[in-house]
């Protein structure tokens, strides 16, 4: 999705195009606000991370806290 902002054109990724593969909690830190950080946006924490897992809008994460960027556990049946 190509959005326009200003003079100036930022991309931001769709939500297929987000990886699908296990990261750790700082991996998608650094994804999400690298993604975010041109609009402006205030830097998402992992406070604010564990608070979304809580209220369900994420999969809570088995075995070594990896999660893939969509919020899914590896290790948990669909």
């Amino acid at each position: 999705m190509m959005e326009e902002f200003g003079s100036t054109s930022n991309y931001l990724l769709s939500w297929e195009e987000l990886p699908a593969v296990p990261v750790y909690m700082e991996q998608l830190l650094q994804l999400v606000n690298e993604t975010i950080q041109p609009l402006g946006l205030p830097a998402v924490t992992k406070t604010m991370i564990n608070s979304y897992v809580k209220q369900h809008f994420f999969s809570r994460p088995v075995g070594l806290s990896k999660v893939d960027a969509t919020g899914d556990s590896p290790r948990r049946p669909k």
